[in-house]
């Protein structure tokens, strides 16, 4: 009896031992994953970098200084009417139709905000000439193209590949 006490225990400690190694390992190669994936990006994003003047440096910046707190205020009123929306679910008996209220305004704020990005990049766009123009948006293209496919399978990754990259327009005489 004493045997198997002390072979149980054993068992216990052996099995009690493995994990915590496994799961030290684990940490260990998801650190060091985590780092090459960082300095991947950091390297893709140095690439990328659109070299700019000290005047355009200036106007970028005073476009984005504008844009910042337009997406803020949207962002945080588009929060607001999703906690809204939730008080609304949690309710015994939910009033559907200020539900669909509340989904129709958080679209209209969602909408909002892509037209802000979208005449954000228009507005930054505008103050590179033509050789920066068509590296920004190649790397628009490319980033919009990174987003995960959509758990329904809405997005299909062959479609980055078949997009085709922005092309120079050349002066035709």
């Amino acid at each position: 009896m004493k045997k198997q006490g002390i072979l149980i225990a054993l068992i216990f400690s052996m099995v009690f031992n493995v994990a915590f190694l496994c799961g030290l390992g684990y940490r260990v190669w998801e650190k060091k994953r985590s780092k090459e994936f960082s300095l991947h990006s950091q390297r893709r994003y140095r690439k990328e970098r659109i070299v700019l003047s000290p005047e355009q440096k200036e106007q970028r910046d005073r476009i984005r200084k504008t844009f910042s707190p337009k997406i803020q205020s949207i962002r945080s009123e588009l929060h607001r009417e999703r906690c809204a929306l939730g008080d609304l679910l949690m309710k015994d008996e939910p009033d559907t139709v200020l539900i669909e209220k509340k989904i129709d305004q958080i679209g209209k704020l969602q909408t909002d905000i892509e037209r802000e990005v979208i005449y954000h990049l228009l507005r930054e766009k505008s103050i590179l000439t033509p050789d920066q123009r068509q590296q920004f948006l190649n790397t628009v293209l490319r980033r919009l193209g990174e987003r995960p496919p959509s758990p329904r399978g809405s997005f299909n990754e062959k479609s980055e590949s078949n997009r085709p990259e922005f092309k120079k327009e050349e002066n035709k005489k």
